[in-house]
């Protein structure tokens, strides 16, 4: 079968299996179960959009029990190195499948020849029974290349995974940490799983990153399950080349959050990310300084020059004095100007962000900023505190160019939508940073659904949008290599299975030359049958290539024009016009808003000159469709309205 392509979008907050959604008069509201916040809905701003697509082939890769693997945000499963030409992606099994004692045991997915095929269900790395008794949830993975090594079997993959051995008296309380030859058989692994950290409830790794020869993660400390109070971990490993592990100690980092009026602390995301070849890097919190407006999160960052050994005191970025590069305005007069009939008060980040640090040991934080609970609204209402009025959206690069001493932020762009539904899992548009090996090269991810093709305000059926930046053009805040975010993907019509979610980007982006650049994303997708995020999985590799070259559908538009179908609405025959400039064998599909092929028409070998095709609706249900006209691998599709 055949499907329009559906990426999830940013991170879901829950690691529950059913993430807890209520809903009020409007404007509507959702609250998330891991800490509440709360999104008021109104009608969403414009994107400001280039028009290039790139129709992007899939690969099947691995597969997974349920969706419960790459669930919750902008976690690092993918890594991809650029000397090695390898990508990677770590999982949880299909155990019934592929063999293995429990659905929480890890394998991995390995390409070695920059993505065009993959060895899929390497391992088990993980197969917990006898002296490793915890499964495993939420694995997260960087490929190791030792100083001079050029084989990628001498490479390393390096992972961590929070286990459920109970030892916070319920389920969770274990932490997977280990690494293993990449292409190695899976008795060569080593890894251990520790219950000493003080992680419990809520220990899953916020981030996971290699820098050097080390490992870091982050997680917020809770106690016996309890909320975040004070204590951030860092979880550092240092490889050891004689039993070609990484040895962990832990950091704990004193880092007390505002609280909410029940008294219960603000954070909702943490990152951690280190210049190339530098001892400096950053630390980067949404959570709530008291010191601002109650009930607004903001980036809460801390800097180290050691190497991570020592951390400053944390600072809280004020997003209401953000300037915007381009426009030189501060983000509230740009939202103010966008809403005239509000009041906009402050500002505050969604839940979500992800950070990368440039070549010249600059941070950048990708963050969507919304105006704050205390903005009025047009009826003279405000928000509740902590919630996030999404349908004013704006994707943010927060950035400094002096250390972290001031800060900035460039405007990416804004989302036509925010919240989307997989099964019973919500996800948010998911933002994800990555950089060019040197660093002089940082991009920035995020999954939109355009609402001017799919109907209703959802991000159910989002695209995978891109923008870059070139920080060593002389200017101290870099130039954008596109005059306005790419959507790489497109709403174009690709071979997959069922509906794809939890879209996830390697941190790495790989510079192929002549200004063009390519991401590594890995989505997963539930059963088209069922939707369900409880059922068995799939992973499928995608090759984000930005920049460069021309595109799939600029090359359509060469070859032909396709025109609007009449009438539309359709009840029975409708006529469609085209003018084909590329003389070719053209076919005729249409889908339903699920992605399923209803009927197909072969237009035979067509000259050049302008045409026309006729449809037969008559058996079709009422509601939309898409009819595709497809050359010789080029393609252009119509929305079509069946009465």
């Amino acid at each position: 079968m055949r499907k329009i392509l559906l990426f999830s979008v940013a991170s879901c907050l829950g690691l529950t299996a059913s993430a807890q959604m209520t809903y009020s008069s409007s404007p509507s509201t959702e609250q998330h179960s891991k800490i509440d916040k709360t999104i008021v809905d109104v009608t969403p701003m414009n994107q400001n959009r280039s028009n290039s697509k790139v129709a992007v082939q899939d690969i099947l890769i691995g597969n997974g029990p349920n969706a419960y693997g790459p669930l919750a945000g902008p976690w690092n499963n993918v890594s991809a190195n650029e000397d090695l030409n390898a990508i990677s992606f770590i999982h949880r099994s299909e155990a019934a499948v592929n063999g293995d004692n429990s659905s929480g045991s890890l394998r991995y997915d390995l390409s070695t020849d920059g993505g065009a095929t993959f060895n899929s269900n390497i391992g088990p790395v993980w197969n917990p029974a006898g002296s490793k008794p915890a499964p495993a949830r939420y694995p997260q993975a960087a490929i190791y290349n030792p100083a001079g090594n050029t084989t990628v079997s001498n490479a390393f993959l390096a992972f961590q995974a929070p286990s459920l051995n109970a030892t916070n008296g319920a389920s969770w309380g274990g932490l997977v940490q280990g690494s293993v030859a990449l292409n190695s058989a899976s008795a060569n692994l080593s890894a251990i799983e520790d219950s000493s950290t003080g992680m419990n409830k809520y220990i899953v790794a916020e981030n996971f990153t290699l820098h050097g020869d080390k490992t870091f993660g982050l997680s917020f400390r809770t106690p016996d399950g309890l909320p975040y109070t004070d204590t951030l971990i860092v979880m550092k490993g240092a490889f050891n080349s004689t039993n070609s592990n990484f040895d962990y100690t832990y950091q704990y980092i004193d880092l007390p959050m505002g609280a909410d009026a029940a008294g219960t602390a603000q954070t909702t995301a943490a990152n951690i990310e280190f210049q190339p070849n530098s001892q400096t890097g950053y630390i980067s919190v949404i959570g709530y300084d008291s010191s601002f407006v109650f009930g607004q999160l903001h980036p809460i960052v801390m800097k180290t020059t050691d190497g991570g050994a020592t951390w400053s005191a944390p600072t809280a970025v004020s997003l209401d004095a953000l300037i915007e590069v381009d426009s030189n305005k501060t983000l509230v007069q740009i939202l103010q100007t966008a809403v005239p009939d509000w009041t906009i008060t402050n500002l505050t980040t969604a839940f979500e962000q992800d950070m990368t640090v440039d070549a010249n040991g600059n941070p950048h934080i990708l963050v969507n900023i919304c105006p704050g609970s205390t903005s009025i609204l047009p009826d003279g209402t405000t928000g509740t505190p902590f919630s996030v009025f999404s349908g004013v959206n704006n994707m943010v690069d927060v950035y400094s160019t002096d250390g972290g001493t001031s800060w900035e932020c460039r405007l990416l762009g804004i989302p036509q939508s925010f919240r989307g539904d997989f099964g019973t899992v919500t996800c948010d548009n998911r933002p994800q940073a990555s950089r060019s090996a040197d660093g002089t090269k940082v991009f920035f991810h995020w999954f939109d659904t355009d609402l001017d093709l799919w109907t209703g305000t959802a991000n159910d059926f989002p695209d995978l949008w891109m923008m870059g930046v070139d920080v060593t053009s002389g200017t101290s805040t870099g130039v954008a290599l596109s005059s306005g975010p790419v959507d790489i993907t497109g709403s174009d019509v690709v071979n997959s299975a069922g509906q794809i979610t939890f879209g996830n980007i390697a941190p790495q982006t790989w510079d192929m030359g002549n200004g063009v650049y390519k991401s590594h994303l890995v989505t997963q997708e539930l059963d088209p049958n069922t939707l369900s995020d409880l059922d068995p999985t799939t992973y499928h590799y995608y090759p984000a290539v930005y920049g460069g070259n021309v595109s799939i559908e600029e090359e359509s538009l060469n070859a032909f024009s396709l025109g609007q179908n009449s009438p539309n609405p359709a009840t029975d025959i409708t006529k469609v016009r085209m003018n084909v400039a590329k003389s070719g064998v053209y076919t005729v599909e249409v889908m339903n808003m699920i992605g399923q092929v209803v009927s197909t028409l072969e237009l035979g070998n067509l000259g050049q000159g302008p045409t026309s095709f006729e449809l037969n609706v008559s058996d079709l249900q009422s509601g939309v469709y898409f009819y595709t006209v497809r050359s010789g691998g080029l393609f252009q599709s119509k929305k079509m309205i069946v009465d």
